[in-house]
């Protein structure tokens, strides 16, 4: 059966708190950070031109049935 700490199990520092939780140096958190900004820049304008694109269609759709 799986539980997790929603059902009443309490998590110890004991437990975790010694853990090692490996992540990459602060130059590749940067990198990284700037990649997903350019990403997500570029996923704007493809939307953009996506909308564009399908007010043309919906032009040409009225033209076509006029």
């Amino acid at each position: 059966m799986i539980s997790g700490i929603r059902d009443g199990k309490s998590i110890k520092y004991k437990d975790f708190g010694e853990m090692y939780i490996p992540y990459p140096k602060i130059e590749e958190q940067i990198e990284i950070g700037q990649e997903l900004s350019n990403d997500s820049e570029l996923l704007e304008i493809e939307s953009q031109i996506l909308e564009i694109t399908s007010g043309f269609l919906e032009l040409e759709k009225v033209k076509i049935y006029e």
